[in-house]
């Protein structure tokens, strides 16, 4: 049985209040990436990315999803989707931090209901690179998405 590289840990040179500070921030950026997703809003989807931003996907057993970059990500996801659909995020944690640029890991759940009937339809991760904008906004810079099935 071979050994697995444990995944890196932030350092802890941040204190648990800062931590818990991005933490936070980074929460309420994805949370309203979920929410824009769900409800098809464009002008919230944009605000949680960057200007430049870089998306990346990856579906189990499926076919592939193209890498996104800046606009053409809120175009794909918004013309991409009839049903209605829910997003939760759980196990978020902080990778990595790197000054005002901070890696975060989280796992997704989406819920999906069609014809009066609500199941889960996809799981999986994200890995986010988000940077701390000046106006004190956290953005994503860099989404992978690796889905467990095809939805």
């Amino acid at each position: 049985m071979s050994e697995r590289t444990p995944p890196k840990l932030a350092p802890h040179s941040t204190s648990a209040v800062e931590r818990s500070n991005i933490l936070a921030g980074i929460s309420e950026t994805l949370s309203r990436y979920c929410y824009a997703v769900d409800e098809k809003n464009r002008e919230i989807l944009l605000d949680t990315f960057t200007s430049d931003a870089v998306v990346v996907a990856e579906v189990a057993h499926g076919k592939p999803i193209p890498r996104l970059e800046g606009v053409a990500i809120v175009d794909f996801i918004i013309s991409h989707r009839a049903d209605i659909r829910r997003h939760f995020l759980t196990n978020l944690w902080i990778e990595e931090i790197a000054g005002d640029v901070v890696s975060v890991r989280s796992y997704h759940l989406i819920v999906v209901s069609d014809a009066g009937k609500s199941e889960t339809r996809c799981t999986g991760t994200y890995r986010d690179e988000m940077v701390l904008s000046d106006d004190g906004i956290w953005r994503s810079r860099f989404k992978e998405v690796k889905l467990d099935a095809p939805y």
